[in-house]
């Protein structure tokens, strides 16, 4: 069976995109939530990062 992965969460530093937020503080964020919900973080180099879960 394949495995299924999903987007949990996006976090992103562009203003355009969210209200606020410094970026290292959104990182740190991205880490703790993907920490809780067991999954794992990508972290982009334009400061965005993923959170992706899936069937293990």
């Amino acid at each position: 069976m394949a495995e299924s992965i999903e987007i949990l969460a996006y976090i992103t530093a562009d203003e355009k995109r969210v209200l606020s937020g410094d970026p290292k503080e959104q990182q740190g964020l991205a880490v703790q939530i993907a920490q809780a919900l067991r999954a794992n973080v990508v972290q982009f180099g334009n400061g965005d990062s993923m959170i992706l879960g899936g069937e293990r």
